[in-house]
């Protein structure tokens, strides 16, 4: 079975959309913004990543809830939306500027992401045996004598 990652899932959808594009034009009135599409799609994206490695019970139910709290967030209709896309796919090269720029916001997020992800940059916690081991290395020499005085 073929991986696909967002970059892929992208591609796919921009082909098929080009292609549906050779068909005809429609009305190009838009019933929302394309910078409210371009938001509703960079989330969707996200929201597509989120989940893909998650059975697919668990897709499902997420994808709605995604979709549920994507369309409370942009106040839209996702259907809506849905629709003002394969408009906008109609006209090839309107559809790709917007994707395009989708894309770039969506690049633009993953490297962000990199940066305040300190997983990579935190440094490990030291167990007693490291520690230990540390201290021999620094003070190999060095042996416990017992004078057998107790520590107050």
């Amino acid at each position: 079975m073929i991986r696909m990652n967002y970059s892929n899932y992208l591609c796919c959808i921009m082909v098929i959309f080009l292609m549906s594009a050779c068909k005809g034009h429609q009305d190009k009135t838009l019933h929302y913004s394309e910078e409210t599409i371009k938001g509703v799609m960079i989330d969707l994206y996200v929201a597509a990543e989120a989940i893909k490695d998650l059975e697919e019970g668990q897709k499902d139910s997420l994808r709605s809830l995604y979709r549920e709290q994507i369309s409370h967030i942009h106040g839209v209709n996702i259907e809506v939306v849905e629709n003002d896309i394969t408009i906008m796919s109609q006209d090839a090269e309107w559809y790709l500027d917007i994707h395009t720029e989708v894309k770039d916001s969506l690049d633009k997020i993953e490297k962000q992401w990199k940066k305040l992800n300190i997983s990579d940059r935190r440094s490990r916690h030291k167990s007693a045996s490291d520690f230990k081991k540390e201290s021999k290395k620094s003070f190999p020499n060095k042996k416990r004598v017992n004078t057998g005085k107790k520590n107050n």
